[in-house]
């Protein structure tokens, strides 16, 4: 069949291309191969070989004519044809008017000619001179000899070398007129020559078939050449008019002989070979063996074909690189095949005349090696499905293993095509046969050992907790484990281990035993919950385990024993080491793991400031106490020891706490202060260890050596050792300026005193007040005044006196006293001014008015009559009095100083 593809393509691409082929329409073309130019420049044909015969029946149909060989034709108009013209016609023919397609084929007798002349007029009226009419001529030269004058140099018969053949288009001439007489050939199988028209009712174009006998025209043999030459004469009007188309050379031919005479000017048509290679079906062989394939079947009519041709045979063969070919080359070849399978083998044959033909075929490489078969031990477990199957080292296909049990009986097999699964119930050594058949009949059989391991781990009964009294033993027993491995005794065969922990302390487990047996006792001496595992083995190595938890129960309460210090007799706010370390129980981890309770209680009746009320106590949690007793006085000391069972008891003692330790003094005030004002005397941050009872404070003047000018005592307000007083008390005030000294006094309650003092000085303030001994006056031109300060006073003394008349320095005593003689008329203020040693002053002022001494008269004896003199002196006493009341409202100040007022207006009031 796969030689046929190329001709069903050829085919169908003919059928798509061109016209449909009907009984009443022309044959469509076959496809056009170039026309191959000679080394004479001549015109070639090939034509291909057919070993089915034409049936010459008027129908060019390719499913006929074409074979998977290429058909020829020709065309008038496709460049290969030309024309030529009888008498003075020269219109152009068109392709309706005159065209033909040509085709050839030859087999083992007859060369075979067909043509389709499309002519769109067809007329046979010449009788005789049948070369006018319509029709078709065949020229062949057989023995190829290209006489110049081919009708001329053959003597009739003259067809021996081929002819030339004429058959009209009514199919009633049939000529052969090489020696120039017609004549009629036979038209039957048995003639030279046989042809065939026929014409249809649109007359447009005519069928022509024709079969000539190769051995009539010199018998040419394939891949050979003779002359070949196509003509077609055209009457359109019958009578003379001709018109001849010739495949190639010219009508009237040149040298006088035109192309039906000339053979020289006719084409070569080449006899194609044909190959068809031909391979042997359903080979089989031996893998592994040697065998030879030939292709001598290989069919074709080269004379040379087995002996010129060549064979190619190519094997296609995947690897890890991809596909490849093996290819070899001649008729007969040598493969080996190693394994079994199917493997196909491609052979391409090419004659000598390079014609070419492929095939291929499927070798079956049959399995003739039976099974290598290995396989391992199996270990596997009781009562677990096993997979059973040996290791099959053959690529072939495996049909079926038939398997047996040796040691045992087996019914029920769960199998596949290699393997089976069985779940064996108890352990032991067994053997399973497997006899493997591969897909070829080739047989083996292994036997398969098989070791099966104890599954199941041995029995373990419940082990229940329990609860031992201190002192007692533990017994515990496993009797009631086992297995259930029938091939070994018990209770040999297992081992049992006994895991105990007990008491963890600080991450790890006191008691951390390991037992051995299957009755064990042990005496637990230590109270407390234990854990036990107990794990169980069998000679397979299974096991299995359980736990339980054993109490150790502790009735017995301990005795607490308090360990003091050394001392007897113990000092506020030192720190002392309490331990418990001598107390006693049953339990001999009592220090590691029992609870230690220690309370201080202080049993002092002073009324006292503390967290939760009069009396307080500490309580601390540990079998050593480190305690510092920040009060002195009697305390309780008590000790609660409970072991790890809730067993406890409790033990005291009171101890007195003394306070060796002084009250510390603190005073902060400032080095001066102002005379009458109140200052903080800040003693806060005096304190005691214990608790400051009484704070004292004393002012004396100077440096202290004298009685004290001032003393008193701060109500303390809290017992903590940093103390607080009334901060109403804290304010004082020292009213003579001055040098002083503070001390003060700090008590704790146990009468324990220090002291502090502090140097201050008391700053004057207070300006001095001046006094006139008169207020003001009248006097005369010409008399003198006499003023005196002596009435100015001050809280400290008066270093100082300053005089001025209406603020000038013009008259000055350096004293408190004041003259000045031989006064002039006008209006004056006197003022004077006082000074302390602190700088602190005051003035006064003294208005004055001097008359005339004619309005008044004159004072002989200089002095003012007594009566003025009185009046005088009262006046400036209450002066005087006015202005020192001024000055105390004006007591705070530095200094007193003021402008003297105006002297009109005095003189107006």
């Amino acid at each position: 069949m796969a030689r046929y593809i190329p001709m069903i393509c050829i085919l169908m691409l003919s059928l798509m291309t061109c016209r449909a082929l009907g009984s009443d329409d022309p044959v469509g073309g076959f496809p056009v191969r170039p026309p191959e130019i000679l080394g004479n420049g001549q015109r070639n044909i090939t034509i291909p070989y057919t070993d089915e015969g034409i049936s010459l029946d008027g129908h060019i149909e390719p499913g006929e004519w074409q074979t998977f060989r290429t058909g020829w034709y020709f065309d008038a108009f496709d460049g290969r044809s030309f024309r030529e013209y009888y008498g003075e016609d020269e219109e152009f023919l068109d392709q309706d008017d005159l065209s033909v397609t040509f085709y050839a084929l030859y087999d083992d007798t007859y060369l075979y000619f067909g043509a389709n002349v499309s002519d769109d007029d067809i007329v046979v009226d010449s009788g005789s001179t049948f070369w006018r009419d319509d029709g078709f001529e065949l020229m062949i030269d057989g023995a190829h000899d290209m006489d110049p004058d081919q009708r001329a140099d053959d003597p009739w018969p003259g067809y021996e070398d081929g002819s030339t053949f004429l058959i009209n288009a009514d199919n009633l001439w049939h000529h052969d007129y090489s020696n120039g007489t017609p004549y009629e050939r036979s038209f039957s199988c048995d003639g030279d020559w046989l042809a065939y028209a026929r014409m249809v009712p649109l007359e447009s174009y005519y069928i022509v078939e024709m079969a000539v006998r190769l051995d009539s025209i010199a018998d040419p043999q394939p891949n050979s050449t003779f002359g070949l030459n196509v003509g077609i004469n055209d009457d359109d009007t019958g009578g003379e008019t001709k018109t001849a188309l010739k495949w190639t050379g010219e009508v009237n031919g040149t040298g006088g002989f035109p192309a039906y005479r000339n053979e020289t000017m006719w084409g070569w048509a080449f006899l194609q070979t044909y190959v068809e290679a031909l391979l042997p079906n359903d080979i089989k062989v031996d893998e592994d063996r040697e065998f030879y394939i030939s292709g001598n079947l290989t069919e074709g009519n080269h004379p040379d074909l087995l002996t010129g041709g060549n064979f190619t045979w190519t094997r296609p063969v995947y690897n890890e690189t991809g596909w490849h070919n093996i290819t070899k080359y001649g008729l007969e070849t040598k493969w080996i095949f190693e394994d079994p399978g199917q493997y196909h083998i491609l052979l391409e044959v090419a004659d000598p005349g390079g014609i070419r033909d492929t095939t291929s075929t499927w070798i079956t490489v049959e399995d003739v090696t039976p099974p290598l078969l290995t396989a391992q031990e199996i270990v596997a477990m009781e009562d677990v499905p096993v997979l059973i199957t040996p290791e099959i080292n053959e690529a072939g296909f495996v049909d079926h293993v038939n398997w047996s049990f040796i040691d045992m009986d087996v019914e029920d097999i769960t199998y596949g095509p290699s393997f089976i699964y069985h779940t064996f119930d108890d352990p032991g050594y067994y053997r399973v046969k497997a006899d493997v058949v591969d897909g070829s009949g080739n047989r083996a059989n292994i036997t398969i050992n098989i070791t099966i391991s104890d599954n199941t781990p041995p029995r373990m009964v419940e082990m229940a907790d329990r609860e031992v009294v201190l002192g007692d033993v533990v017994v515990m027993d496993a009797t009631g484990c086992h297995d259930y491995n029938p091939l070994h005794p018990e209770p040999e065969w297992i081992d049992y281990t006994w895991n105990l922990k007990g008491i963890e302390i600080g991450g790890a487990f006191v008691v951390n035993d390991t037992l051995h047996g299957m009755i064990v006792d042990v005496l637990l001496e230590i109270p407390g919950g234990y854990v036990c595992d107990l794990l169980i083995e069998d000679g397979a190595g299974l096991t299995n385990s359980t736990s339980f938890n054993i109490s150790i129960m502790d009735i017995t309460r301990p005795e607490p024993v308090l360990g003091l210090p050394d001392t007897k007799v113990m000092s506020a706010n030192e720190t002392y080491n309490f331990t418990s370390g001598e107390s006693r129980d049953d339990d001999p981890l009592l220090a590691e793991r029992g609870t230690f309770l220690w309370n201080f209680t202080h049993l002092d009746t002073y009324e006292q400031v503390m967290s939760g009320g009069a009396k307080g106590s500490w309580e601390i949690l540990n079998n050593t106490a480190y305690f510092s007793f920040p009060y002195s006085g009697y305390w309780l000391i008590s000790l609660m020891v409970a072991d790890c069972s809730g067993n406890h008891n409790t033990t005291d003692i009171i101890i007195y706490v003394k306070d060796d330790t002084y009250p510390i003094a603190a005073l902060d005030i400032p080095d001066t202060m102002d005379e009458d004002t109140r200052y903080f005397l800040d003693c806060r941050n005096t304190s005691d260890n214990n608790r400051v009872d009484t704070i004292l404070y004393e002012i004396r003047a100077g440096d202290g050596a004298g009685d004290p000018v001032f003393s008193g005592s701060l109500n303390v307000i809290s017992l903590t050792p940093t103390q607080y007083v009334d901060q109403e008390e804290l304010y004082f005030m020292i009213s003579d300026p001055g040098r002083y000294t503070i001390v003060l006094f700090a008590q704790d309650n146990d009468g324990l005193r220090s002291s502090i003092s502090r140097s201050i000085t008391v700053m004057d303030i207070t300006p001095p007040v001046p006094g006139f001994n008169l207020t003001s006056g009248t006097l005369r031109a010409g008399e003198t005044i006499y003023l005196s300060g002596a009435h100015s006073s001050d809280n400290v003394g008066i270093v100082s006196f300053h005089w001025s008349v209406n603020g000038t320095d013009i008259i000055y005593q350096g004293g408190g006293e004041f003259i000045w003689e031989d006064l002039p008329e006008g209006e004056f203020v006197i003022t004077l001014a006082v000074s302390d040693e602190a700088g602190n002053t005051g003035e006064a002022y003294f208005y004055l008015t001097v008359e005339p001494s004619d309005e008044h008269g004159s004072y002989e004896d200089g002095s003012f009559p007594a009566v003025l003199i009185l009046w005088l002196a009262a006046f400036g006493a209450m002066f005087a009095l006015l202005l020192i009341a001024v000055l105390f409202v004006r007591a705070k100040r530095k200094r007193g100083t003021g402008a003297p007022p105006d002297p009109d207006t005095v003189l107006e009031e």
